[in-house]
């Protein structure tokens, strides 16, 4: 998380535009980073069953938002853009 939010700042893709594109961002970050928590333990717990229920609700958020946004965060490709993907 670290790497990508330096390398966001030295490369120009922090979304820190304005402020509404610092709380998507912080709030991208929060929905992502659960995922892949949720992730690794489902994976090494054999229950991606319940992974999948329980992420269902994340990624439609997801998919919702990048169908009227071209980006997580804004108008331009950020940090967060990657860390989605």
């Amino acid at each position: 998380m670290a790497v990508l939010k330096y390398l966001g700042r030295k490369y120009d893709l922090n979304p820190a535009q304005s402020e509404q594109e610092n709380l998507l961002a912080d709030m991208w970050q929060a929905i992502l980073v659960e995922i892949m928590e949720s992730g690794a333990k489902a994976y090494f717990n054999k229950e991606t069953e319940t992974l999948k229920k329980k992420l269902a609700p994340s990624w439609s958020a997801i998919n919702d938002h990048l169908q009227t946004h071209n980006f997580m965060c804004g108008d331009k490709l950020s940090w967060i853009d990657f860390l989605t993907f």
